[in-house]
């Protein structure tokens, strides 16, 4: 044990003294929260439209407003003859299905 007292000294005297308490908070800590606001008392549209606009989040919203658009395109480019013709709207959208199953 006492070797081990000795190595757990030696790495605690190389760490600075901000990372040797666990209260301790390093530079970019600190940076990061003077910028941060408390994301948990943000109205839901505030907190969306942050998180939409950081770096990491904003490809993915762009791509699934992209898929939206494409799905209501696609719907309503569907005219009432196609849904007419059309086997899947008879058995579950009009509920008109053959058979006993």
């Amino acid at each position: 044990f006492a070797r081990l007292r000795v190595c757990l000294g030696a790495a605690a005297r190389r760490r600075g003294p901000e990372q040797q308490s666990g209260t301790g908070r390093g530079a970019a800590a600190r940076r990061a929260t003077a910028t941060m606001s408390h994301w948990h008392k943000l109205g839901f549209q505030a907190f969306l439209a942050k998180e939409i606009m950081r770096k990491d989040t904003l490809p993915f919203a762009i791509g699934m407003g992209f898929v939206a658009l494409m799905g209501l395109g696609l719907n309503a480019s569907i005219t009432e003859e196609d849904r007419k013709s059309s086997a899947y709207h008879k058995q579950f959208v009009l509920n008109d299905r053959k058979g006993d199953h």
